[in-house]
């Protein structure tokens, strides 16, 4: 009896043991199968993306190219012109300045003031050779420039509205931008002649402000007053923000 039990017992712990690792392999093997499968979804979904990252920079690089190949054709256009038209050189520099500001230097959060003052006296001089010589249009900047920054285009629009609806009237056309700053004040004010038909149309406004006053509401908070009168003769912008 004692030689049958001595055989008993690692037999019953052998059993006991089997059965453990039985059913310790219906449950680790699936959990494993499991572990497998979503290590296999993780990784081709690292393929996936690193696919699509492939894919956004070739349409990247895409993009750059038409810039890129504007660029050069400016460049030698200008090269062929200067010495012959001073006044179609200086155009295509100043359109030049405009695209690579509009394509590279605005892509940041916030640009030198000056830069930004820079833009919008290249467009006004392109704008001047589009209309005819009784058209008036003044522009004025003073004021230490070089020590601000600000979000890029955020004063086109207005110079833009007063091209557009300004000088597209008959009779008398002018436009007057002035800008001042002074004590980290920035003045910004906008006039233009306007049709009577269009009255109407530009007070209302259009989503171009709507966005701008967004912008401003973000970026200067409390610290900007924008006032617009459109009167029958003229249309009227003021413009002031406290810039620190």
């Amino acid at each position: 009896m004692k030689t049958e039990s001595i055989w008993m017992i690692p037999f019953n712990r052998y059993m006991d043991l089997y059965i453990w690792a039985l059913t310790g392999n219906y449950i680790v093997i699936p959990i494993a199968i499991i572990g497998i499968s979503n290590t296999f979804s993780y990784f081709n979904r690292i393929l996936k993306l690193q696919r699509n990252n492939l894919s956004l920079e070739l349409d990247f690089l895409r993009s750059q190219l038409n810039p890129h190949f504007l660029f050069n054709s400016l460049n030698n256009i200008y090269s062929m012109v200067e010495e012959t038209n001073e006044l179609a050189g200086n155009t295509i520099l100043k359109l030049a300045d405009l695209m690579r500001y509009s394509l590279y230097e605005s892509s940041s959060e916030n640009v030198l003031l000056s830069r930004e003052i820079l833009f919008l006296k290249d467009y006004i001089e392109l704008e001047k050779i589009r209309h005819t010589p009784d058209t008036q249009i003044n522009f004025q900047a003073d004021g230490n420039f070089e020590d601000h920054r600000i979000p890029p285009f955020l004063l086109i629009p207005f110079v833009e509205n007063a091209f557009k609806h300004g000088l597209n009237t008959v009779g008398k056309k002018w436009v007057e931008i002035n800008i001042h700053l002074s004590n980290s004040k920035l003045v910004f004010q906008v006039k233009n002649s306007k049709p009577t038909a269009q009255s109407e149309q530009l007070q209302k406004g259009g989503i171009g402000l709507v966005n701008l006053k967004k912008r401003l509401d973000i970026y200067y908070p409390n610290r900007y007053e924008l006032k617009i009168n459109n009167s029958a003769a003229e249309y009227d912008v003021f413009l002031q923000i406290t810039l620190k």
